[in-house]
């Protein structure tokens, strides 16, 4: 039995270059600092996941302890720390594509902002 289809397999092939760059470029976990080669998380969740597996401006690098904890972090927190460590790609329009029709906007996140 398949675990993912085969839309699936392809984006994730198609993007692995990219995601394992991504990876190397931040050197260490965007919530804590420390130096890893650690995890890609994915900002928006569930039924989205595949649109931000595919979309820089949905991308985390991540420990695997703050990964954990990360989980439980509303998306407008997780979009002031893209916003705050990955500047040059934080892109509230490219996150709202992928979650519409839900809609978040700039004041939410400044909320979060360190």
């Amino acid at each position: 039995m398949r675990r993912r289809s085969l839309k699936t397999d392809a984006i994730v092939k198609r993007m692995a270059k990219a995601r394992t760059d991504f990876r190397l470029e931040m050197e260490v976990c965007n919530s804590c600092g420390v130096s890893c080669v650690g995890d890609v998380h994915e900002i928006c969740s569930g039924q989205n996941r595949l649109n931000a597996y595919q979309q820089r401006a949905a991308w985390l690098h991540l420990c695997r302890k703050c990964h954990n904890d990360i989980q439980n972090w509303p998306i407008e927190k997780q979009l002031a720390l893209k916003k705050e460590v990955d500047h040059d790609y934080y892109s509230l329009s490219a996150i709202n594509r992928i979650l519409a029709p839900r809609r978040i906007y700039e004041e939410d996140v400044a909320k979060w902002e360190m």
